[in-house]
């Protein structure tokens, strides 16, 4: 929660069930500090009911796990599309060069199944 007192990050995606506090609390300790928060729960509780739960919570969206690739982005680019300008040019502003990726060890690290990769 100490990370959220600065401006930047687009969205937040959080858990329901984490070990110390869970997704509820955590999301009404973070729009006390950033009430434009865009949170955004990401969670195994799939049913209308839980969705209704963080909406009234104040997340901005819920997208269930196992999480589909697309489905998560289209989540995010909808709701970020809402952002200020000054918000969206200060978070497309690239801070460093990426860090390009080592196809090797990276295969290495998951035992050389490419199907994982």
């Amino acid at each position: 929660l100490a990370l959220i007192a600065e401006p930047a990050f687009d969205a937040i995606l959080m858990d329901l069930q984490m070990p110390d506090i869970d997704g509820f609390e955590a999301t009404q300790r973070i729009l006390a500090r950033r009430p434009d928060a865009l949170i955004i729960a990401m969670t195994a509780n799939a049913m209308a009911s839980d969705r209704e739960a963080c909406l009234a919570a104040g997340m901005r969206d819920h997208v269930a796990k196992p999480v589909d690739l697309e489905q998560m982005v289209h989540c995010l680019r909808r709701h970020i599309v809402h952002l200020e300008p000054r918000q969206r040019a200060a978070s497309a502003a690239p801070t460093a060069e990426p860090t390009p990726l080592d196809r090797s060890a990276a295969l290495r690290r998951l035992g050389g199944r490419e199907a994982l990769y």
